[in-house]
């Protein structure tokens, strides 16, 4: 690697030869899923592209930030991977033993914030080359005296939302000059994917769908579209009703995860005028029989269905409970591919167009801030005092649900399909079905009123 090679301009990449090749990976499910929609319309807006920042105060050397990115990728080889896909019969994902460093500085001195969010997003809706490792660029924007933003911008294709705080105490204990413990390749992971029990997976995928005919998206116009930049709603659903919620589904031995699909599945069928919803989920992934996982850096998430068919009679307990016991009964099974799943269920198409993720990755938002804080005295850098991300999917409507002691929500929408209002109503109805499980898990699902005024709740 050239750790002096810091451009301020665009670095001229090529792709690999034969002779740079350190490895040869197969592809993860979900990256085939997303390099298919990296490559459906190479000339739009590319929404797998993920951004995170922190915000540094104290000096940065740039030649030493430069030696500490090119140790992190020396560190993990598939933060060095490009793909080769000319052949859609053998896709590859290729390690390039060396690549330059994929780090530039700009000088933001006295300028306005909207300069700072403009270079943000140059970087953020450029595209990556997906033969031209490495699929990951950061950005030095220096603020002032002893103020810096480090921008991280890269493929979702390398990593998902658990790696990112790894990689970011990696980067800075490495600017210390910390020795870090050895870390497991993701190779490991890749193989252990190939030793899964495909079939297995395939005859539990249709069992659980079984019956599901006709899918109800509720965006039939948009399907197949090139994706759009989407637009976010952010609410908060207060400590009190995260509180009284927490403590509901506690009560009826549920997770809070168990609750949340039940409760997205009865309003998107609501939506759809659907009984029988399916929608979109993503899971760790991250194995349990692969000791160290909980460390490594990459791609380990997958995105699997989800299926809310409640009974007449169901309750918001009772219908939540049989959601629990059918996603227990598919855990050993979460490897398999959206692509493979759809196919055992004999579905032509997609089966959903709506995404509830409800976060629970380690490390990350003030757990992060606390570690990085904790380890700032381990040696000489600058000091940590803000962070944030951002990303997208091509699906549109998708909720994230991040709990905590004021569970927060992010409902991103397709503007083209939902407008702010109707998304802002959406989000309302969300929390009043919280509110309805909060105060009584006993409501008869046939009581509740979907179409009531929103909570007021921000």
């Amino acid at each position: 690697m050239n750790d002096s090679f810091t451009p301020h301009d665009e670095p001229q990449q090529t792709g690999a030869v034969p002779s740079d090749l350190e490895d040869v990976y197969p592809l993860s499910s979900l990256q085939e899923g997303l390099l298919f929609h990296a490559l459906y319309d190479d000339g739009a807006r590319d929404v797998y592209v993920v951004q995170s920042y922190l915000d540094l105060a104290g000096a940065v050397e740039e030649g030493r930030l430069a030696a500490a990115i090119d140790a992190l990728l020396v560190r993990h080889a598939n933060l060095r991977v490009g793909f080769w896909y000319e052949d859609p019969q053998d896709v590859v994902q290729f390690v390039q033993r060396e690549v330059e460093t994929p780090l530039r500085v700009v000088d933001l001195t006295g300028q306005a914030d909207a300069a700072v969010r403009a270079a943000m997003d140059e970087d953020w809706q450029r595209r990556f080359d997906l033969e031209a490792p490495p699929l990951l660029r950061f950005s030095l924007l220096r603020l002032g005296e002893g103020r810096h933003r480090l921008v991280l911008t890269c493929h979702h294709l390398l990593l998902d939302g658990w790696s990112m705080p790894i990689v970011v105490r990696e980067l800075l204990a490495l600017y210390r000059g910390e020795q870090l413990e050895p870390v497991r390749p993701y190779r490991d992971h890749l193989e252990l994917l190939a030793a899964r029990d495909t079939a297995a997976a395939e005859r539990a995928w249709a069992a659980a769908l079984d019956g599901f005919e006709t899918p109800h998206p509720v965006a039939p116009a948009v399907a197949g579209a090139s994706a759009v930049e989407p637009g976010l709603l952010t609410r908060h659903a207060g400590a009190e009703l995260t509180a009284r919620l927490t403590a509901a589904a506690r009560g009826r031995g549920l997770t809070f995860g168990s609750v949340a699909y039940t409760l997205w599945g009865v309003l998107v069928g609501s939506l759809t005028g659907s009984t029988d919803t399916v929608f979109g989920t993503t899971v760790s992934g991250r194995p349990e029989d692969l000791p160290g996982a909980e460390s490594m850096v990459g791609l380990f998430i997958n995105t699997v269905p989800v299926r809310v068919r409640p009974a007449a009679a169901d309750t918001l307990a009772s219908a939540a409970a049989d959601v629990q016991r059918a996603q227990a009964a598919l855990m050993d099974h979460q490897h398999l591919g959206l692509a493979a799943v759809q196919r055992a269920a004999g579905a032509s198409g997609p089966l959903f167009d709506t995404l509830l993720v409800v976060e629970n990755y380690q490390g990350g938002g003030d757990e992060l801030k606390a570690r990085l804080a904790a380890s700032e005295g381990e040696g000489e850098g600058p000091t940590v005092t803000a962070l944030g991300a951002r990303d997208a999917t091509h699906y549109p409507l998708g909720l994230t649900l991040l709990p905590g002691a004021d569970l927060r929500l992010e409902l991103e929408y397709r503007p083209d399909v939902f407008d702010a209002a109707a998304a802002e109503t959406l989000l309302g109805r969300f929390l009043a079905l919280l509110e309805e499980f909060a105060a009584d898990p006993d409501t008869p699902l046939a009581r509740l009123n979907l179409l009531a005024r929103p909570s007021a709740r921000r």
